[in-house]
């Protein structure tokens, strides 16, 4: 497959975020006081947080180990389905989300988030072996996939008006996903022609699958 620039998403993806509506000096006393620090995240988003054996890996989690290490508590991860991810914050199913969670104008009236630690361009993905996808242009015509409730579906509705045929890019269909692994593998058996995300997580897609993606 290969990844096409296609629009800014946000300029940079983001490791914390905070409950807006409660103080963070009140939660770090609630972690401290349980001794674990409870972490919703999306378990299906490389390089970020991943499943690898059975265990959770990623930097993200690796983050988040150094930070319970660091007040002195466990840590529990609570993978939870990326659009609903918020909500359950709110709902108190954690207490934080340490996630690759692009910072949009949207999410920050609803949380706090960390200092940035990555960069979040959004490009598209497209199989190696479809000559016909130069560019994000030529996705005109052609089926895209995203994940629901993904800064890049976030991004699309701003900058196509919200409507699926409208704007530069006037897509046959456009597919929204519960988790990106499973538009990779629609992208794969040509059910779509190409998956708007990240570059920081559509790299590792291209370095796992160089003869069946490109950029």
């Amino acid at each position: 497959m290969q990844a096409s620039a296609f629009w800014k998403a946000g300029l940079c993806a983001i490791g914390v975020s905070l409950s807006a509506s409660i103080a963070s000096a009140d939660i770090l006393d609630d972690i401290k006081k349980r001794g674990e620090m409870v972490v919703g995240m999306e378990v299906a988003y490389v390089p970020y947080e991943f499943f690898q054996d059975g265990d959770v890996m990623g930097y993200d989690v690796d983050l988040t180990r150094a930070f319970a290490d660091k007040l002195g508590v466990k840590v529990k991860f609570v993978d939870t389905e990326w659009a609903g991810i918020i909500p359950a914050l709110f709902a108190k199913k954690f207490d934080v989300i340490i996630s690759g969670m692009t910072i949009t104008a949207e999410r920050a009236q609803k949380v706090n988030f960390s200092m940035p630690y990555a960069e979040a361009t959004s490009v598209v993905l497209a199989r190696a072996d479809d000559d016909s996808v130069k560019s994000a242009d030529d996705m005109t015509g052609k089926r895209m996939g995203a994940q629901l409730g993904s800064a890049a579906d976030q991004g699309r509705q701003a900058v196509r008006g919200g409507a699926q045929g409208q704007g530069p890019a006037r897509y046959s269909d456009y597919k929204l996903y519960d988790h990106y692994p499973e538009a990779y593998v629609d992208l794969a058996n040509k059910r779509i022609d190409g998956v708007v995300n990240a570059l920081s997580s559509l790299q590792i897609v291209i370095k796992e699958t160089p003869a069946s993606t490109r950029p």
